[in-house]
């Protein structure tokens, strides 16, 4: 970079930048939208593994509702 002078630093400035944006909308495709669902699911399988470790996971329909507890 010292063999360059600002002005032709910027394509690569440039060429950087992109490469980032493009890295960082693939991370947020791939990254779930609804987090806490996720937490869920994922503390779901831990005690489901646990409680049967001889079960294929792959049978598993994941379909899991949340049920709140209320204080009477």
């Amino acid at each position: 970079m010292w063999e360059f002078t600002p002005k032709e630093s910027e394509l690569y400035i440039d060429h950087r930048l992109r490469e980032e944006l493009f890295r960082e909308a693939v991370i947020g495709f791939l990254i779930p939208k609804d987090k806490d669902q996720m937490k869920v699911e994922d503390e779901y399988c831990r005690s489901c593994k646990k409680a049967r470790p001889n079960v294929d996971c792959s049978t598993c329909s994941k379909k899991i509702t949340v049920r709140e507890v209320k204080d009477e």
